[in-house]
């Protein structure tokens, strides 16, 4: 099959948002190594989500939380999600006493991953929203509990608490299904059928032929050895099937229940 992705860059008419972590290496560095976009922009996966929202960018991959609360003003790509089949890894509760929670120190960076500590918190562990109260951490200070998503939580020193929960082992545990953080998304009236055509092939050229080149890049972002980013990325999952609908249906459903959507 002819390959859609020239050998010399072209440029796509589209403001293109990736995620400053390297759990999107796996589609950024082949499509990027490849295309120019009318512009880039690097943020947490909060501040894209606020970027999409506000039309500042067409496409980026945004939190299932964004896209689940506001579904009518954007369309979501086929075939492509950011997901745990099981363990996240970069997705962490850490936590010295799970049995006294009141203050929860969570990440300003991620909707979706706070939504679902809320949800395995009150699912899992029993405890009752009112109960608890949620602040977000100053990154300088420590705390007796955190959750931390992305290069922050795989550099975790895991020794300095006494329970690490991995929330997509967490939720896997209660559902049996994947767990899906984020979707890649453009709003509603851009035509996005070209780039998600890119998009895709670039996710089978990163999980195939580049796979080494990006494990080489994301040893020099966060210094973490082989092994451990070779599990990282084979633990995720970016398709979307039958079985990550059902995963974001129960997503949806639980966060309405708690009255956080």
């Amino acid at each position: 099959m002819h390959s859609i992705i020239p050998t010399n860059k072209s440029l796509v008419k589209c403001r293109f948002g990736r995620i400053n972590f390297i759990n999107t290496l796996i589609i950024d560095y082949p499509l990027l190594n490849k295309y120019n976009f009318d512009s880039v922009l690097e943020a947490s996966p909060s501040q894209l989500n606020q970027a999409l929202r506000e039309s500042q960018i067409d496409i980026a991959p945004i939190s299932s939380f964004e896209f689940l609360s506001h579904k009518e003003i954007y369309k979501r790509l086929t075939n492509l999600s950011i997901s745990s089949k099981d363990y996240a890894d970069s997705v962490l509760f850490a936590v010295n006493n799970l049995e006294n929670l009141q203050v929860i120190n969570i990440t300003d960076k991620s909707a979706s991953s706070v939504n679902l500590l809320k949800i395995i918190l009150v699912k899992k562990y029993g405890y009752k929203l009112e109960d608890l109260q949620f602040k977000v951490f100053n990154q300088n200070s420590d705390f007796d509990n955190k959750l931390l998503i992305g290069d922050e939580a795989l550099n975790l020193n895991r020794a300095q608490y006494k329970v690490v929960l991995d929330l997509g082992h967490e939720w896997f545990e209660m559902t049996g299904l994947p767990m899906v953080f984020g979707l890649w998304c453009s709003r509603q009236g851009f035509e996005s059928s070209f780039v998600n055509e890119i998009l895709l092939e670039a996710k089978q050229k990163g999980l195939n032929e580049e796979f080494p080149n990006i494990i080489i890049e994301a040893y020099a972002r966060t210094g973490l050895d082989k092994a451990t980013l070779c599990k990282y990325f084979n633990n995720l999952d970016y398709s979307f099937d039958s079985a990550h609908q059902q995963a974001l249906d129960l997503y949806e459903s639980l966060c309405r229940e708690l009255n956080v959507i």
